[in-house]
């Protein structure tokens, strides 16, 4: 019996977003049957059945690392965790690591280490972006995607870093989101509620900047000589309206609203709906035009504003380092609604640099367990989902400072280093589908559409290749759902 074919489905990209599909696609086709992992293609399935064994392994479960840009290396997984013990950088060494408690992971973060700009002329320094994402992904992942970039253009053309260049990023990365939330707000309203906390560090020529948006936190550890001590030093200012000082300044910016602020389960909130002040994105609270219907109700205001509620602006600091200045924690809040700073700062100092961001998520997750009287162990057995009743997605770096690196780093041409966590769960078929691309040199699959996959890990595509026309619906809505500069047609 010959097997029902499923719909033909052509990606292309939306209007406007042409520049994310720089390089051609490659085609391959495939029949897939989702429910009993059959796969049927004369064209490349071979005597043996092995690329449908492989075809079919892409819906099965895996505990394959992490993919890192750098191939010697590789981040890995343990369940919901996924970790990098420790890898290099431009001023030293760093750890990361992330631990999804939501259903769909809603950090994003990465680090970047080599050219702060365009130019071979540098500067050159290192880049770190925590981003805690609220309402969904595709802020997050945004931000992922654009802000660094940004960060590069303005850098070019001002030929040097600065607190300025670094606003403009952050300027640029709400406007284009909220470009996206405009135009897709006819398919998607839902998205017009959906934004992220921004966390950034920048060391360049010995200095740090840190630009926050948001309630994640860095926190510098400090090495006081007179005594030996470690001190936890807070380097970014918090934008959550549980502070006080964050509330007056909403009154203050709001004096004809008496409910800008307000308590609502014991909870302050912003309109009684955010905790955060500033952010990238939250469109409907920035933009009359999103707030109406089709939004879900729960998100429309009754009275009508004609001026932002929330704010995109970053709070940002300079740092001169000094060489008693020992590392720097870049996290979530997750992690700081479990530890202290000076508790992270001492967890850090008295344990070796190997392990340190994974160290600091467990910490967490048994303060976690323990507020709830259960054991760390049960707790990491609770799935996604049910696991956000206990604690928060949680996302740390902990980058350790080399003075001499420091000092000479800015003007030295270096290597790129590139690292991001990506989130498997949300990205397994697709990697597994790139390292059969790999295995199979008749087999390719599109590069520019996955701006987060990792470039060195394809088969060089054919300029002259056709558009792709395959993957089954299944994972064609699974991509088109991930990634909304994508439009999926049915034929």
């Amino acid at each position: 019996m010959t097997q029902p074919r499923l719909p033909h489905v052509f990606l292309v990209p939306r209007q406007g977003a042409e520049d994310k599909f720089e390089t051609a696609f490659a085609y391959c086709s495939c029949l897939i049957d989702p429910w009993f992992y059959r796969f049927s293609n004369p064209r490349f399935a071979g005597k043996d059945g092995c690329l449908m064994n492989l075809l079919r392994a892409c819906w099965l479960p895996s505990s394959d690392n992490i993919v890192h840009s750098n191939s010697d290396s590789a981040g890995r997984r343990e369940g919901l965790l996924w970790y990098k013990d420790l890898g290099h950088h431009m001023n030293g060494e760093f750890s990361m690591a992330v631990v999804q408690a939501n259903n769909l992971l809603e950090d994003q973060s990465q680090i970047e280490s080599g050219p702060l700009s365009l130019l071979e002329s540098g500067p050159f320094g290192t880049f770190i972006g925590v981003y805690d994402g609220h309402g969904g992904p595709e802020a997050s992942n945004y931000i992922y995607d654009n802000l660094f970039q940004h960060l590069k253009r303005f850098t070019t053309e001002q030929q040097s870093m600065s607190s300025d260049v670094i606003k403009k990023a952050f300027q640029a990365t709400e406007e284009g989101f909220i470009s996206l939330v405009a135009k897709q707000w006819q398919m998607n309203p839902q998205i017009a509620a959906v934004g992220s906390c921004c966390l950034v560090g920048v060391i360049c020529g010995g200095t740090l900047y840190i630009a926050n948006l948001g309630d994640s936190r860095a926190v510098l550890g400090r090495l006081v000589q007179a005594t030996e001590e470690v001190v936890a030093v807070q380097l970014s200012a918090e934008h959550n309206v549980s502070i006080e000082a964050v509330r007056r300044e909403m009154q203050s910016l709001h004096p004809d609203d008496s409910h800008i602020v307000v308590l609502k389960h014991n909870v302050w909130r912003v309109k009684g709906l955010m905790q955060v002040s500033r952010s990238i994105g939250d469109a409907y609270l920035k933009k009359a035009e999103f707030n109406r219907e089709p939004l879900y109700a729960k998100f429309r205001l009754r009275e009508p504003f004609n001026r932002p509620i929330l704010s995109c602006e970053p709070s940002i600091s300079m740092h001169e380092l000094r060489p008693q200045d020992q590392f720097i924690i870049f996290a979530s809040d997750g992690l700081w609604e479990h530890l202290s700073n000076q508790q992270a700062v001492d967890i850090i100092r008295t344990h070796p640099h190997h392990g340190s961001a994974k160290r600091l998520v467990k910490a967490a997750m048994q303060d976690a367990a323990k507020k709830r009287e259960m054991r760390y162990s049960d707790l990491k057995d609770i799935d996604r989902g049910i696991r956000r009743h206990f604690h928060d997605d949680i996302t740390v770096i902990v980058v350790f400072l080399d003075s001499n690196l420091v000092s000479r780093a800015s003007s030295s041409r270096t290597d790129a280093v590139r690292y991001s966590l990506i989130d498997v769960d949300r990205n397994t078929i697709i990697l597994r589908l790139f390292k059969l691309a790999l295995s199979n040199a008749k087999l390719s699959i599109p590069i520019r559409s996955f701006p987060n996959l990792i470039p060195s890990m394809l088969i060089r595509l054919s300029e002259n290749s056709n558009p792709i026309d395959l993957l089954g619906s299944e994972i064609c809505r699974f991509l088109a759902k991930m990634f909304p500069l994508v439009e999926v047609s049915f034929h």
